[in-house]
């Protein structure tokens, strides 16, 4: 008689069997009137291990499965080591070895012959473009965050030619929330580099999980005996029913320490080292345990129980050897046999072969419902809307309700700042960072600090550099500040560093309601309005509506009261020249209606006259409004004599009071 075969051979060819039989019931067994379901099915293991081997061989015969009991850290997945390539890439992308890998990654999307092209042949333009393309990619990382950049390539690049596209996404978005939340922490990216790669190198440290799929309800169910309490299947298998594992051994060899409950002293033992009192403690509770196991897993199925039977080292000592009372010189066929005998035909015993061949998985065809289309009939208002400055000028009909009005900004054009001439001699304001991201530094450090009294060093180094201010810049840059601060905005003596705190308010967040707005009285309103001064000429707001109706939202940069009398400003970073001679009125007068700033102004001042109506006693335009300033910041100073880069607006009562009545619908009083 040959050896007997490997424990690794027995369980191949069970899973393979339970497969094959999975295929059979799929293509045929009903339940009731419904066709079987994968869901239907269930496979109780007693392992991480039993379950890979299982799965394995589902994957044979092309069926899905979902290990229920699965604890697999989120920084142990492929994704997580996958993303560390592609960003450590990214951030060193000067090293080719770790640039050649990210680009690698189905993150980037490119193909293989993509990829070959790219890193053996001399495709001087294809090289030139990928490196612009992650030069923008590490300045988004750098001006907005981790999350942004992950996103990005999820949305713009990512391609993946494998079947578990569902949780290979979900990885990398758990991984986007996951860095985005440790970058608050780990401000500088160096720093959350370091921080992922001991993550992955030791993932048992870490807390994060992978995250369970909606469509893994809809597929085969393995699950550990142990974790399928309290649940119940149509079909259950216990592949490895027969196996036995010895409580007081780990594989071969004995436990270095015993844990058992001591009757004696009827308390929990714990032995350092063994003994034959410790050993037959330990291996009583291990097997009663097993048999509870057993118990468990063969009274999850509501209709049928596969127990799958081999060979194992020791297996007369299994639980299910000790339930059928499996004596050392029977075989399991004689106690099978006698449970076939009890009567009724509620056990049989199926032989596995040795070779199995493959079995085809019939695909079930939907049934074919002739379609039929119904026509609506009835009336979509969509007049109520949440409208801001941006769903007027750029006609959106969708508000962002969590930030302020962005600058106009194209992404793509960060790209190309190494590409200006050298501006090396010009001040730092002038070659300060251009776009959105650069406002809205400017934007969070002036919301935070204290005009009067700025401290630079705690209250904006973290978020400059955090940016990307270089540590020889910070002086430069909060001279800038200073000198923003320190500008005159009027002949009376206003300036922001004149302002104590208590006479602010910061990213002020308002509503006010739109009752039935015309659209042509509006627009003829501000037709008059742009008439007055010199400019562009008018305008007109172009919507979808004749009416408006629902509720302007918006936020204001700051709100302060000066002498008396309430101004709202806003700050702007816009980029108008390389000398403070692009900031003279004229310009910003230009700038101003370009961009449709003045709608944007007239709102905020309505929102402000509102506000003061309901918190001012005795509040009157002519005392106490003092209309709207916009802070260019690059072009203020303290030497201007012209005011450069103050622009300053005040809307007389009558118009306020007109473009206030439009918006409630009513006549002007």
């Amino acid at each position: 008689m040959g050896d007997k075969p490997a424990k690794g051979q027995l369980q191949q060819q069970l899973a393979r069997w339970v497969a094959d039989e999975i295929v059979r019931l799929l293509n045929g067994a009903r339940l009731g009137e419904d066709a079987l379901q994968p869901q239907d099915i269930a496979i109780l293991v007693r392992s991480g291990p039993e379950a890979a081997v299982v799965q394995n061989a589902l994957r044979r015969v092309n069926l899905a499965s979902v290990f229920l009991s699965n604890r697999t850290n989120l920084f142990a997945s492929h994704e997580a080591q996958d993303l560390y390539r592609v960003l450590d890439g990214i951030w060193h992308y000067q090293q080719s070895h770790r640039l050649s890998a990210a680009l690698s990654s189905p993150l980037f999307g490119l193909s293989h012959a993509q990829l070959t092209n790219l890193l053996y042949h001399e495709d001087d333009n294809a090289w030139e473009a990928m490196m612009d393309e992650v030069l923008l990619l590490r300045q988004m990382w750098q001006q907005r965050g981790c999350m942004t950049l992950i996103l990005y390539l999820l949305e713009e690049h990512f391609a993946s030619f494998e079947d578990s596209m569902e949780r290979r996404l979900t990885n990398y978005l758990h991984l986007a929330e996951v860095l985005e939340r440790e970058s608050a922490v780990q401000e500088h990216a160096q720093q959350l580099l370091i921080w992922l790669h001991r993550q992955i190198s030791e993932p048992q440290l870490a807390q994060e999980q992978i995250q369970r799929l909606e469509s893994d309800a809809q597929l085969i169910q393995l699950v550990t005996q142990h974790g399928s309490k309290g649940l119940e299947y149509p079909i259950v298998f216990v592949p490895f029913a027969s196996d036995y594992r010895d409580p007081a051994k780990v594989g071969k060899q004995y436990q270095a320490m015993y844990r058992y409950y001591d009757e004696q002293t009827a308390g929990l033992t714990l032995l350092l080292g063994r003994s034959d009192r410790a050993i037959e403690r330990v291996r009583r509770e291990g097997n009663a345990e097993s048999t509870r196991l057993l118990y468990v897993a063969v009274t999850r199925a509501a209709q049928r129980c596969y127990l799958g039977v081999a060979p194992f080292e020791n297996h007369q000592q299994s639980a299910l050897a000790q339930a059928l009372d499996l004596g050392e010189a029977q075989d399991w066929s004689q106690a099978i046999d006698r449970v076939i005998a009890e009567g009724g035909e509620h056990t049989a015993c199926t032989s596995v072969p040795v070779s199995l061949p493959v079995r085809a998985l019939q695909q079930q065809e939907a049934p074919n419902h002739p379609l039929s289309v119904d026509t609506f009939t009835g009336e979509v208002t969509e007049r109520w809307r949440l409208y801001s400055f941006s769903a007027l000028a750029r006609r959106q009909m969708v508000v962002n309700r969590t930030r302020r009005e962005a600058e106009l900004d194209n992404a793509r054009l960060l790209a190309d700042e190494a590409n200006e001439s050298d501006t090396a001699s010009l001040p730092f304001r002038f070659r300060f960072t251009k776009g959105a991201a650069a406002g809205n530094l400017l934007h969070d450090i002036l919301e935070h600090c204290d005009f009067t009294q700025p401290d630079w060093q705690s209250g904006a180094m973290d978020m400059a550099q955090r940016f990307g201010v270089e540590h020889n810049q910070l002086p430069n840059f909060f001279q800038w500040l200073d000198e923003v601060l320190a500008a005159p905005l009027n002949n009376d003596g206003l300036t922001l560093d004149s302002l104590p705190e208590t006479a602010t308010l910061r990213e002020a967040e308002f509503y006010f309601p739109l009752n039935t707005v015309n659209l042509f009285q509006l627009n003829q309103f501000l037709a008059g309005y742009r008439q007055q001064a010199a400019g562009q000429g008018p305008f007109m707001v172009n919507l979808d509506t004749k009416k408006l109706e629902g509720l302007m939202h918006g936020f204001i940069d700051l709100i302060f009261v000066f002498e008396g009398r309430y101004f709202v400003a806003d700050y702007k970073s816009t980029h108008l020249g390389d000398s403070y001679a692009g900031y003279q009125q004229a310009r910003l007068t230009q700038n101003n209606q370009h961009h449709l700033y003045d709608l944007q102004y007239l709102i905020y001042a309505v929102a402000l006259h509102r506000y003061l109506q309901t918190k001012l006693p005795g509040y009157h335009p002519s005392s106490h409004f003092g209309g709207v300033y916009y802070l260019y910041l690059r072009g203020m100073h303290p030497d201007n004599q012209e005011h450069q880069g103050v622009y300053h607006a005040r809307p007389t009562d009558e118009q306020l009071l007109a473009l206030d009545a439009i918006f409630k619908h009513a006549e002007a009083s």
